[in-house]
């Protein structure tokens, strides 16, 4: 699988405004990666969906602590999905007894709204997040002044969570 996305990032956005509010999580981790002299890469499955998954959790923890923020103040998170189940591991990981019931509901429901176009065309690799933010934006019910949170992940491990606020009149 292979794809993009393109995009237009202005100062006078019409989808969704970018905050400067990102949070990174990075560490070494040998789940994917092509030794020197080596044609093609070693992938370790277990270790980068663990990997995944802990950098999630570091820099969602960290950016709630940052910014003072809880899950109940989104109303998505859209993920970097090579897989569509992989960020939605990473999504049950932090549904913990702190978060309402309203609050896991929707953000489970919103999860499955950005993942249609995932699951029908498959890994698109660094896109993949993106695509998941378009087909969130397009199948979900949403309103101007939502928040959404985006997560980025590279293996070796090297994640980002960061936000943005859908712009008025977004659709």
């Amino acid at each position: 699988g292979a794809g993009a996305v393109a995009m237009v990032i202005s100062h006078n956005p019409r989808i969704a405004e970018l905050h400067d509010d990102s949070v990174a999580f990075t560490e070494d981790v040998y789940d994917f990666w092509r030794p020197s002299g080596e044609s093609y890469p070693l992938v370790d499955g277990k270790l980068s969906k663990d990997a995944y998954i802990h950098s999630f959790q570091e820099s969602w923890n960290e950016y709630a602590k940052r910014y003072h923020k809880s899950l109940s103040d989104f109303a998505a998170l859209c993920f970097h999905v090579p897989f569509t189940k992989m960020g939605q591991k990473a999504l049950d990981s932090i549904l913990t007894d702190t978060a309402s019931e309203d609050t896991q509901a929707r953000l489970n429901d919103s999860y499955k709204s950005a993942t249609d176009y995932n699951r029908y065309v498959g890994n698109i690799y660094t896109g993949s997040l993106y695509l998941s933010l378009i087909s969130l934006l397009e199948n979900h019910d949403l309103n101007s002044g939502d928040r959404i949170g985006l997560f980025s992940y590279g293996s070796g491990s090297v994640g980002e969570f960061f936000t943005a606020t859908l712009a008025d009149g977004f659709k």
